[in-house]
């Protein structure tokens, strides 16, 4: 449920431009590289956009197709809306998470502790810790700039916590992210139509509707 919280147990929109042919330089790892990797995640600032996302399999196969929008404020939180196939929401801010199941009318709440090493804490800006047992690269062309980050050999892994991770941004944009689990399988997302918006703790609150099953995956810290 919901791409960025977990490792899968943000008239027509404008496109983003597409990844430019200029051969890429090599990777480059390093210090600099991880500061700079981090920099880039602390100027995001409060935005909505729309999201596509598949998985990928070995031999490149396309499966398991979801569209959506969302809204984030690196800080507050992030609030991930699944259009379709089917409905679902992850609504995660500084409490904890909730995910929702409109068509079972199941809302699953968890704690921060449940999200450490996703995505989605790695974007609103939740703990960086976890980012001790991953080695950070990038690569660059004219208009791209990607970022992998590679789990340690032997650094125990968090449960939901990718074993590769990959970020780029086009012309400035995060346009792209992708992960790997070591099964073989990637799955990878592609942010559109990203626009500047004024978001306040109220956009991230969620509260079950009336009658709905609340499932407790722990305390909310």
């Amino acid at each position: 449920l919901a791409a960025l919280g977990s490792s899968f147990s943000l008239a027509a929109p404008p496109t983003v431009p597409e990844v430019p042919m200029e051969a890429p330089r090599p990777w480059a790892s390093g210090p600099a590289v991880k500061a700079r990797f981090l920099d880039r995640l602390r100027d995001l600032e409060p935005l909505t956009g729309r999201f596509e996302q598949h998985v990928e399999d070995g031999y490149g196969q396309r499966f398991d197709q979801r569209e959506g929008h969302f809204a984030l404020a690196p800080g507050l939180g992030l609030n991930w809306v699944t259009e379709s196939p089917f409905e679902e929401q992850l609504v995660l801010n500084p409490e904890g998470a909730w995910l929702w199941d409109p068509a079972l009318q199941q809302a699953y709440r968890r704690p921060l502790s449940a999200l450490a090493g996703t995505p989605a804490m790695l974007l609103v800006g939740l703990g960086e810790g976890w980012l001790e047992a991953y080695a950070v690269e990038t690569q660059a062309a004219e208009a791209l700039e990607r970022f992998r980050l590679q789990r340690h050999g032997g650094t125990e892994r968090r449960p939901g916590a990718p074993a590769r991770l990959e970020l780029a941004w086009i012309e400035g944009t995060l346009s792209l992210i992708s992960l790997e689990e070591g099964t073989g399988q990637r799955l990878v997302l592609r942010l559109r139509a990203l626009a500047p918006a004024a978001l306040g703790p109220q956009a991230f609150a969620f509260e079950p509707p009336e009658g709905a099953e609340v499932i407790d995956e722990g305390a909310v810290e």
